[in-house]
């Protein structure tokens, strides 16, 4: 298929256009990663040309059915010092506070991840 777009009438040239639309999904487990995929990371990859769509997946549970959920996670550390902390929403605002390129400086292991994402497509 012949994808040619002209450009302004007065330049007279033709110019070949073709995006590479990169879309990445991404599993995440509960509503807070979902909501710093598409708050933090999707704008940040936008900028690069890639897509990154959130897909939330359950996770393990324990033989008594509930939801396993770890007493040393960072949420529930600052839950022991700030009682009224709201992982969803508090996390997120903190997050574009503190912003991706501070937080590439700081942790390394995400660092990786974002270079991984950024030069495996």
């Amino acid at each position: 298929m012949d994808r040619r777009i002209f450009y302004g009438r007065n330049l007279g040239k033709k110019h070949y256009w073709r995006e590479t639309l990169k879309k990445v999904l991404i599993l995440v487990e509960g509503q807070t990663e979902e909501k710093f995929i598409k708050e933090l990371l999707a704008p940040y990859f936008e900028n690069k040309s890639i897509y990154i769509v959130p897909i939330i997946v359950s996770t393990s549970r324990r033989k008594s059915g509930s939801k396993y959920k770890g007493e040393t996670a960072p949420s529930k550390r600052i839950l022991k010092i700030y009682p009224k902390y709201q992982k969803v929403t508090d996390g997120i605002i903190i997050s574009k506070k503190i912003g991706i390129e501070k937080m590439r400086q700081k942790c390394h292991h995400f660092n990786d991840w974002i270079i991984f994402m950024e030069n495996i497509l």
